[in-house]
């Protein structure tokens, strides 16, 4: 059997390369004071919905998360891809959002990532699906 020589950092960063994402190797691991892996940042897509108080799509409102801007469809649907760090339960870090839309409140807050709304994909990216109210 060929020793695999290639590290975890490395890998890392070969798994964001296939996802579409290009990043330096130091942002795909941080070292805790022990010298291990204390949280890992991978990929992550974000899709959702933004509606308003009464449940109807807001198309047209801008989304900001993790340095990244995307608008919502008619249908008030959006994507986005980030990068997000791990926590020492392997889920997605929360991410600092904003959503502002010209006839509604802006909303900022922090997108939490439970299990029942995550999925990893075959190249190992986290898959998060969110919904966002405006009032």
């Amino acid at each position: 059997m060929k020793k695999d020589d290639i590290s975890l950092r490395r890998r890392h960063l070969m798994i964001a390369g296939l996802a579409g994402l290009a990043a330096p190797a130091g942002v795909f691991a941080a070292l805790d004071t022990e010298g291990g892996l204390e949280s890992a940042v991978r990929p992550l897509v974000v899709s959702g919905r933004v509606v308003d108080p009464t449940g109807k799509p807001l198309a047209g409102a801008i989304v900001a998360a993790s340095r990244v801007n995307t608008t919502t469809d008619a249908d008030g649907r959006f994507v986005f891809t980030t990068v997000a760090g791990t926590a020492r339960n392997g889920l997605p870090r929360s991410l600092a959002c904003r959503v502002s839309h010209p006839a509604h409140r802006t909303l900022e807050n922090r997108m939490e990532f439970g299990r029942a709304s995550l999925q990893r994909d075959e190249a190992g990216a986290w898959r998060a699906a969110v919904r966002l109210h405006l009032a």
